[in-house]
């Protein structure tokens, strides 16, 4: 990644991914956030985030902390609140982790926040990548035959074509109570999206997933 566009992690509370594999993660990155009890998270995982912002309702003790951030406003969620932070420090793509935890409305909530901020956010599961897309959007990925990719709309789409997969999409509408592209498979090594209007999000899983991408 080029020197205007350094590795941004931001971590959240879920407990979902190994302690081994938050490391990982956040030795790769050059700058890591985190959000209220994703600190503590990353303290268990050996790697103390540069800085840390929520209510702090969750963090255990805030002696171990490099910087603090209280923000008390409780109209935003503390995923809301360091995505604001990453886009106040001057970057513009983050990639979040530990979304995937025992909370499904914790889950739901992050998306939503991804798909309101003004910046390119990622997503790094336990077993896979998933890329915020907001349209209009035409975007290329990097990926290997025979690998999961699944297209969810987070909104009523339109104008969607989904290339390079076994079942593909030419110019079609996607909604949660419509239609979706759930499990689709890769034949080759990139897949194309583009998208006009509406709000999506696409996973790829596979075991080559489970480490740290940039």
């Amino acid at each position: 990644m080029s020197a205007n566009h350094p590795r941004v992690l931001g971590v959240l509370a879920g407990a979902d991914m190994p302690l081994e594999q938050l490391n990982a993660w956040a030795r790769s990155a050059d700058v890591v956030y985190a959000a209220d009890g994703g600190g503590d998270r990353l303290l268990e995982a050996g790697v103390p985030p540069d800085t840390t912002i929520g209510d702090l309702d969750s963090i255990r003790s805030v002696l171990p902390f490099r910087r603090l951030i209280q923000d008390p406003d409780q109209e935003t969620s503390d995923c809301d609140k360091l995505l604001t932070l990453t886009e106040r420090s001057g970057h513009n793509r983050i990639t979040l982790i530990g979304l995937e935890g025992d909370r499904l409305d914790h889950v739901l909530a992050t998306l939503g926040s991804a798909v309101r901020s003004l910046l390119d956010v990622r997503l790094a599961l336990r077993s896979g990548l998933g890329y915020i897309l907001r349209g209009p959007a035409q975007q290329s990925f990097a990926t290997s035959p025979g690998e999961t990719a699944s297209l969810m709309p987070l909104s009523p789409c339109t104008g969607v074509s989904f290339s390079g997969v076994e079942w593909p999409l030419e110019n079609d509408e996607l909604g949660l109570t419509a239609f979706v592209s759930l499990s689709n498979k890769s034949l080759g090594s990139t897949v194309d999206v583009r998208l006009e209007t509406g709000a999506a999000a696409l996973f790829f899983y596979s075991e080559d997933r489970r480490l740290p991408s940039w």
